[in-house]
């Protein structure tokens, strides 16, 4: 019975520890992208802004995405306090709620994470942002195919109004 047990153990524990490896790459992922956006934003930085979206959709839609970016720009008010998944309640915060300092934001490669080499990615995420002066919805959809990644959608609302472009 021990023996059986212990085998038992042994397995849940390697497969619990392999299991999360996947994911690690993809939160990190979403979360150096949010990063990203909101560096560019704040920062009225349109070049880095399209560096952040896949190749191919960069080099056919510049015009719409740098239009996209106009809007988001204008619409985004404040600076970026914290992130998390799941909203905020009136002055609480959740236990992944993320702070955000101003040494997070530098201009970097967009979403700076060793690819996963030689695989296919496909990232949803939903971001709620608190800024200064208000709270915001950022989802985006980011994409890999083997060495080339990038953003294919990205949305910012409040309520019921926002802007985005998706491919």
């Amino acid at each position: 019975m021990k023996r059986i047990i212990s085998i038992t153990l042994c397995c849940f524990l390697i497969l619990s520890f392999t299991s999360c490896d996947d994911f690690m790459p993809h939160d990190r992922i979403g979360e150096e992208t949010l990063n990203s956006v909101l560096y560019c934003l704040e920062n009225d930085d349109f070049d880095s802004f399209i560096q952040l979206f896949y190749p191919s959709f960069a080099e056919s839609d510049e015009e719409s995405i740098e239009n996209t970016f106009n809007d988001m720009r204008d619409y985004y008010k404040g600076n970026a306090i914290s992130y998390d998944w799941q909203p905020f309640e009136q002055g609480g915060k959740f236990k992944d709620t993320v702070e955000i300092t101003q040494l997070e934001f530098s201009p970097h490669e967009p979403a700076y994470v060793p690819p996963l080499v030689g695989k296919t990615a496909n990232i949803s995420q939903r971001y709620f942002v608190l800024t200064s002066e208000e709270e915001y919805i950022v989802r985006f959809a980011w994409i890999q195919n083997n060495n080339d990644y990038g953003l294919v959608s990205i949305h910012i609302r409040e309520a019921d109004v926002g802007y985005g472009i998706s491919k």
